[in-house]
């Protein structure tokens, strides 16, 4: 099994404690329903179960749309959309419950938390696409590489900030309002169709998706400047370093690299791969992206360097180097197998993550130790 944190790493990682800062907009709202909804889940239920069940329903349904729509254009049936609400709405509500269910089996734990944003940044991945597909940015290829790669870059610079700082903060509009506008838009494309979106606003001649987009571009920006705002006042490490002692921009570099493949590509493919297959790129870039996400919380858990090379790199230089040398190969050809190679090498780093936090800690991933109530006589 891959051993992906030493016995320093795994002890530091033990003693981690989750800190948090604000409270977003809808969240207090929200909070009524959660506490109502884990009231309803049996004790015996892992938490961890239910951030995974969450994340399947929110996968699938999202794979629903890929399956009708692979170049993020077209129309896919009504219920689709509707469908991808409904998952959506499911892996919100399982996901703000799971910390809850572990306090009330008092089963928290490091693994929760990691477990919880390991689902977030892989459901970012297929939320960027679902919301691509709603309003056809197929149609607008750049438009669409701006969205998804700096959706998944956002969430890579929230846990970059966490990494600096020790804390990790959230704006009073963050992740909830987000699911929120995007449940939204699932349901309007559902019922009023993607045309929809084409609707010109009164006055200023704008369709409803022109400023959508460009909604989405003020609050990228507005979340980039705080974010960086916080990373530039410096860490709580020695001389303003990180957690882990470390330059507080060395996160940049790994995600650098990423994001530059992913555009080389996406610009120099003769067969402009991005182009014909949007959904299929960004899967393979965009969950390989999410392991070094994934990597940045472990890091920021144990207090640990980041290690700024990784094995899901490698899709993209081979594509690179066969663009360089004229493509001998079919580059969809390539593309499915990176997409391949990346889901494997996700799966396999987070299944020797989870063991190993599981083997120190002495507990399970999906089940708790849980003793059913007696009758009183």
């Amino acid at each position: 099994m891959l051993a992906v944190m030493n016995d320093e790493q795994l002890k530091r990682l033990s003693q981690h404690k989750y800190s948090s800062q604000c409270s977003t907009v809808l969240d207090p709202f929200f909070q009524i329903y959660w506490r109502w909804l884990v009231e309803q889940i049996p004790l015996w239920v892992a938490p961890n179960l239910l951030t995974v069940l969450g994340l399947i329903a929110n996968v699938i349904t999202s794979f629903i749309l890929m399956y009708y729509c692979p170049q993020a254009k077209g129309t896919a049936p009504c219920w689709a959309f509707l469908t991808c609400a409904v998952g959506l709405f499911i892996y919100q509500s399982l996901d703000a419950i799971d910390g809850k269910q572990a306090r009330r089996t008092n089963s928290s734990s490091p693994l929760g938390e990691l477990m919880d944003h390991g689902c977030d940044t892989i459901s970012m991945v297929v939320l960027s696409l679902a919301f691509c597909i709603s309003v056809e940015l197929g149609h607008n290829p750049q438009w669409m590489f701006f969205i998804c790669f700096f959706a998944v870059f956002l969430f890579y610079c929230a846990h970059w900030q966490a990494y600096v700082s020790g804390v990790i903060k959230f704006g009073r509009i963050d992740v909830t309002e987000l699911q929120v506008s995007a449940m939204i838009i699932f349901l309007l494309t559902g019922i009023f169709g993607s045309s929809f979106w084409a609707i010109k606003i009164p006055l200023i001649g704008v369709s409803l998706k022109i400023a959508l987009l460009w909604s989405s571009v003020g609050g990228t920006v507005y979340a980039m400047c705080s974010i960086f705002s916080q990373i530039y006042e410096g860490g709580r490490g020695k001389n303003g370093s990180t957690i882990a002692g470390t330059s507080v921009l060395s996160p940049l570099i790994p995600i650098a690299i990423m994001l530059y493949m992913s555009y080389y590509v996406a610009h120099k493919s003769p067969m402009k791969v991005f182009h014909n297959q949007p959904c299929l790129y960004f899967l393979a870039f965009g969950l390989a992206i999410s392991k070094l996400s994934m990597k940045l919380v472990v890091a920021c858990m144990s207090k640990s360097p980041l290690d700024f090379k990784d094995s899901t790199m490698l899709g993209g230089i081979v594509q690179i180097l066969n663009i360089h040398y004229g493509s001998p190969f079919d580059e969809f050809l390539l593309l499915y197998l990176m997409l391949a190679y990346v889901i494997f090498d996700v799966a396999r780093y987070c299944t020797a993550v989870c063991k190993q936090i599981c083997d120190h800690l002495n507990i399970c991933c999906f089940t708790i130790p849980y003793e059913p109530s007696t009758k009183t006589k």
